[in-house]
């Protein structure tokens, strides 16, 4: 890929990163099998998941998703991340979002 922008290569290789990570998301010429196997950073599993990165933590310390690797930054499997088990507890958790919120309003009297 050449730089068309000085030091604009680097701008170049993150675009293209995502470009390539929207086409997988897709299924765009590639089978569904490779996504699934595919390895995700904790980041990009919470950004799929939309929930925060401590809550993906959460999940592979309770043993919700399995850890794949060594640290704090342990990898998640996709095809984990949208398993029964995953979607479960992001349905608790959206619920406890949810209920400490009504409870925050109907003590403060506060709306949205």
């Amino acid at each position: 890929m050449s730089e068309s922008i000085e030091g604009g290569g680097e701008l170049e290789v993150l675009v293209r990163r995502m470009v390539l990570r929207v086409l997988r998301e897709l299924d765009v010429a590639a089978p569904a099998s490779t996504d699934e196997d595919e390895l995700l950073s904790q980041a990009e599993a919470a950004a799929l998941a939309r929930c925060s990165v401590s809550t993906i933590r959460a999940w592979q310390r309770d043993g919700i998703l399995k850890k794949y690797g060594p640290g704090r930054a342990a990898l998640v499997k996709r095809s984990e991340l949208f398993a029964p088990k995953a979607r479960a507890a992001a349905r608790a958790s959206d619920e406890a979002v949810l209920e400490a919120k009504a409870e925050a309003i109907m003590k403060g009297g506060r709306r949205g």
